[in-house]
C-alpha cells in the first residue's frame, strides 16, 4: 500500500507544466498534491492521506482548514483592491468605498500598542461620566458605588460585545422564520482564563500594580465569581417565551432597562422574548450581588479585552500590518468589502459566467435528489413526497450575501449612509467603535422588520466576524455561495468538471441538504412553520439509516453525518452515472484516475482534524471507495455494510 500511495503522488505531478501562470486545472491539482501525505494509508486514514500536510505547510499563517485557506486568499485579494483605491485621485468620501478606505488608512497609520485597549475602554464607559477602574484614573478613587453591572452590560452591547454575563441577540424566530425575535441565553464561551492570564490583563490595564497586596485577592474573587457562574444550571434544550414583565419577576433582572439602553428605545412590559437556559438567568443576579462592584467590573474588563482580541480589534506586533488592516476591513465592514471585492474581480461579464456555471451545477444536483425522493426509500406518503419536492424546488442558490437588487452598490451606500466617521480620523479605536456601533444598530433594527425572502433575503448576524467562505443555508430557502470560494484553485468555470463538482458541488449540495434535516423539515416551501413533517426525525427508515451511521460510536452528531454521507453519494453518483451531464474524459494533464482525483479533491472540504469523523463516515459509506483505492475487505474505511440515506 505504501508503494501504491507514493506512486499516486508521483502521478499527481505528471503533466504539470513549468508555466508561471498555471491553468485552473493545474492549480487545483497542485493544491491537492501539496496537501497530501503520501505516507498515510488511504484505506485506514484518508484524512491524512488527502490533506495531512496542510497544517504543517501553513503553520506560520495559522491556517487549519479549507475555510482558512479561502479566507486568507480572499483577504489578500481585498488588500489589492484597497491599495488600488489609495491610488485613485478622487473617491466620494460619503460612499461605502470612501469610508472603507478611511478605515483602512487609519489602521495603516496606527502602530500596534497597548494604548488601544485604554482607548477602547475610555470610549465604552460603563455609565454616564463613569470610567472603568484603570490606571487612567491617575490616583483618583473609582466611584464604585455608581457602577451598575446591567447598565454597563447594555452599553457594551451597543458595540457588539454580546457574549458577556448573558447573551442577547436578534435572530429569526425558529418557529416563524419570517420574523425576528429577541433571544436570551447564557454565554457560549468562558470569559475567564487561568490565574496568571487574568493577572496579566488586570496589571496591563492598570487596575492594580503587579506587586499590590490586593492583586491576588482580586484575581481570586474574579475566578470565584466565574466558578459561581459556571455552576449555574446548564443550558437545557427547552426554550421559553416570556414577556419582559414575566422575565423580570422570575429573574429580578431589569430587562426593560437593558433593552432600552441596547436598542435606544423603550419596550412595552408585554413585549415577549425567547429564552434558552432559564435556570442560568434566574440565578445570575444573586451570583453577581455576592461580589463587590470592583470585582464585577474587573471581571467585565477581562471579558472586554478577550472580546477585542478575539474579534481582532487590536493590532499585533510582529504581524504584517497591511494584512491585519485588510482583515479588519473585511471583518468589520463586510458589506462594503463584498461589493468592492465583487465589483473588482467579477466585472466585464465574469459574474454572469460564474453564476451560470454554479446554477447549472445546482440544477443537475436538484434533479438527482428529486429522483432519490421519487424512489421513496423512506416510505413517505404521497402527500409527504409532494411536501419534500416543493421544498426542494423552492430553494434558490445565490452568489454573495447581498440581496439580489438591481443596484447593489446603491444598497451598500445606503446601508453606510448613517455611519459617521471623522474626515481625517487618527484614533483607530474610535473609528472601529463607530463602525461596530453602526453595525450593531442595524443588526438590532432587524427586530422591527419582516424577513426578506428568496433572492432578496439579507440578514446581518452577530457572529459576522466568523465570515463564511463556503456555501451556507439560510432559513429563507436560500443557499448563499460566497464570492470567496469562486477563485482558483477552489473553483473556476474553466476547470475540468471533476474539480468543480467534487469541491464546490459537494459543499453546495451539503448546504442544500441542511433544509432536509429533521428540524428544518418542519418548514414548508415558503419557510412557514408546518406541523405536517414535524415528526420526520421519527421516520423509521430515517432512524434506521442514522443508527447505521452510529455503529462506529464516534459521534452523536448523526444528522450532520447523514448530510455528508448523502451529499457525497449524490455528487459522486451524479458525476459518474451513466446519464451524467458532466465530462468524464480523462484529463490530459495527469494520469491519476478520475475517481481518485474526485475523492481527493472532495476531502479538502473536511480536511481539519476535527472533521475526521465526518470524513470517515462519508467515504466509508461510499460504495466505490474501497475499489477506487484498492482497499482490502477488512479495511477500516471499506466496511461490508454501507449506510443509505434517503
Amino acid at each position: 500500500m505504501k508503494e501504491t500511495t507514493r506512486f499516486l503522488c508521483v502521478l499527481l505531478i505528471i503533466g504539470l507544466t513549468q508555466s508561471r501562470h498555471p491553468s485552473p486545472d493545474e492549480a487545483a491539482l497542485d493544491f491537492i498534491y501539496k496537501n497530501m501525505d503520501d505516507t498515510a494509508n488511504p484505506c485506514q486514514d484518508f484524512q491524512n492521506f488527502s490533506s495531512g500536510n496542510f497544517e504543517a505547510l501553513h503553520k506560520e499563517a495559522k491556517l487549519y482548514d479549507l475555510q482558512d485557506s479561502i479566507r486568507d486568499a480572499s483577504t489578500g485579494k481585498l488588500q489589492i483592491v484597497l491599495e488600488k483605491l489609495r491610488d485613485r485621485v478622487f473617491i466620494d468620501e460619503s460612499s461605502a468605498e470612501g469610508k472603507a478606505l478611511r478605515f483602512y488608512e487609519t489602521c495603516l497609520n496606527t502602530s500596534p500598542s497597548r494604548q488601544l485597549f485604554f482607548s477602547f475602554l475610555e470610549l465604552m464607559p460603563p455609565g454616564e461620566d463613569l470610567p472603568w477602574p484603570t490606571s487612567r484614573l491617575r490616583g483618583s478613587r473609582w466611584p464604585e458605588e455608581r457602577f451598575e453591572w446591567l447598565e454597563a452590560l447594555a452599553r457594551l452591547r451597543r458595540f457588539g460585545i454580546e457574549n458577556l454575563l448573558f447573551r442577547m441577540n436578534v435572530v429569526q424566530d425558529w418557529v416563524d422564520p419570517n420574523h425576528f425575535v429577541v433571544y436570551l441565553k447564557r454565554p457560549t464561551y468562558p470569559t475567564i482564563l487561568d490565574e496568571n492570564s487574568n493577572k496579566d490583563i488586570l496589571v496591563g490595564i492598570g487596575i492594580l500594580k503587579k506587586n499590590h497586596p490586593s492583586i491576588n485577592t482580586l484575581v481570586a474573587d474574579i475566578m470565584a465569581l466565574d466558578d459561581d457562574l459556571q455552576n449555574l444550571p446548564p443550558e437545557e434544550s427547552r426554550s421559553y417565551t416570556l414577556s419582559i414583565e414575566e422575565f423580570e419577576d422570575q429573574t429580578g433582572i431589569q430587562l426593560s432597562k437593558y433593552l432600552e439602553i441596547s436598542f435606544g428605545r423603550p419596550f412595552d412590559p408585554s413585549f415577549e422574548v425567547k429564552i434558552v437556559g432559564m435556570g442560568y438567568l434566574e440565578g445570575l443576579k444573586a451570583v453577581i450581588e455576592k461580589y463587590t462592584n470592583k470585582v464585577v467590573a474587573s471581571y467585565m474588563i477581562i471579558g472586554i479585552v478577550r472580546s477585542l482580541i478575539q474579534q481582532q480589534l487590536v493590532l499585533k506586533t510582529g504581524s504584517n500590518h497591511q494584512v491585519q488592516c485588510s482583515t479588519a476591513v473585511r471583518r468589520h465592514m463586510e458589506v462594503a468589502s463584498e461589493v468592492l471585492y465583487k465589483d473588482y474581480y467579477f466585472r466585464q461579464g465574469r459574474l454572469q459566467r460564474y453564476d451560470r456555471a454554479v446554477q447549472q451545477m445546482f440544477e443537475v444536483f436538484r434533479a438527482a435528489f428529486l429522483k432519490r425522493i421519487e424512489k421513496n426509500r423512506l416510505n413517505l406518503t404521497a402527500e409527504e413526497q409532494t411536501f419534500v419536492k416543493q421544498k426542494l424546488r423552492a430553494i434558490k442558490v445565490r452568489l454573495g450575501s447581498l440581496p439580489n437588487v438591481p443596484d447593489q452598490r446603491r444598497f451598500v451606500n445606503d446601508f453606510y449612509s448613517d455611519l459617521e466617521l471623522e474626515k481625517h480620523p487618527t484614533n483607530l479605536a474610535k473609528i472601529l467603535l463607530n463602525i461596530l456601533e453602526h453595525r450593531t444598530r442595524h443588526t438590532l433594527k432587524q427586530l422591527d422588520r419582516p424577513t426578506p425572502k428568496g433572492n432578496h433575503f439579507f440578514r446581518l448576524e452577530e457572529l459576522g466576524y466568523i465570515l463564511q467562505t463556503e456555501p451556507y443555508y439560510r432559513t429563507s430557502n436560500l443557499v448563499v455561495v460566497p464570492y470567496d470560494i469562486l477563485q482558483e484553485p477552489y473553483f473556476s468555470p474553466d476547470q475540468h468538471d471533476v474539480f468543480k463538482v467534487s469541491l464546490l458541488g459537494f459543499s453546495m449540495i451539503r448546504a442544500v441538504l441542511e433544509n432536509f434535516k429533521p428540524y428544518n423539515m418542519r418548514f414548508d416551501n415558503e419557510s412557514n412553520y408546518s406541523e405536517f413533517m414535524e415528526n420526520f426525525g421519527e421516520n423509521f427508515a430515517y432512524v434506521e439509516a442514522t443508527n447505521c451511521l452510529d455503529r462506529s460510536k464516534e459521534s452523536s452528531q448523526l444528522n450532520e453525518h447523514a448530510i455528508n454521507v448523502l451529499a457525497l453519494k449524490l455528487v459522486y453518483d451524479t458525476y459518474f452515472g451513466e446519464d451524467s451531464k458532466f465530462s468524464q474524459e480523462q484529463p490530459s494533464f495527469t494520469k491519476l484516475p478520475l475517481k481518485q482525483i474526485f475523492l481527493l479533491n472532495f476531502a479538502q472540504n473536511l480536511m481539519y482534524k476535527w472533521n475526521t469523523v465526518r470524513l470517515n463516515q462519508a467515504v466509508r459509506n461510499l460504495n466505490d471507495f474501497g475499489e477506487v483505492f484498492n482497499c482490502p475487505a477488512d479495511a477500516f474505511l471499506n466496511p461490508e455494510t454501507k449506510c443509505e440515506i434517503w
